[in-house]
């Protein structure tokens, strides 16, 4: 938790004072469809919580599931930021995503929990409605509990997403 809380505190941190509102900005809600290098695709919904000049923040909802378990599911929590100008943005983030996994030989199911820190590239244009592309790295903590032990584990893995802003 203390990890959260200090991630949290120092994406909010990042230049927030001395910023004005950016009134001009038109997107606010975007829906993206992404797949990781781990085998897993997902469909989320953002949405602007704070518009500054130079810094957009939006709030991150979003469900996954993986390849390698099929009837797996995931819920995606997150806080992303942008930084750029006309259509370019650095993008950087950190959510959190908790699957539940479904296992064929036992009756048991087992828990992944992923923490990302993510860090990459948006084309999307903030002043218009359409196409966004995102590229980036997400550094990935995962936590497996298995039936009688937990194990961790450190991942850095590509991502690539495709949505539309509205």
């Amino acid at each position: 938790m203390k990890q959260v809380f200090s991630i949290l505190l120092i994406l909010f941190s990042v230049n927030i004072f001395a910023q004005s509102i950016d009134s001009t900005q038109k997107v606010n809600n975007i829906v993206v469809t992404d797949i990781n290098a781990m085998g897993q695709i997902g469909i989320s919904y953002e949405k602007c919580i704070i518009k500054l000049k130079r810094f957009s923040y939006f709030a991150h909802l979003g469900c996954k599931s993986s390849f390698d378990a099929p009837y797996s599911l995931g819920l995606e929590l997150g806080l992303r930021g942008f930084t750029g100008k006309r259509k370019s943005h650095f993008e950087f983030g950190y959510q959190y995503c908790n699957f539940e996994l479904k296992n064929n030989y036992s009756s048991r199911n087992h828990i992944l929990s992923q923490k990302q820190v993510l860090v990459g590239y948006r084309f999307q244009n903030f002043y218009k409605k359409g196409i966004m592309f995102n590229i980036g790295l997400a550094g990935t903590f995962f936590k497996v509990w298995d039936d009688d032990y937990a194990t961790t584990d450190f991942l850095p893995l590509p991502y690539v997403g495709v949505g539309y802003c509205f």
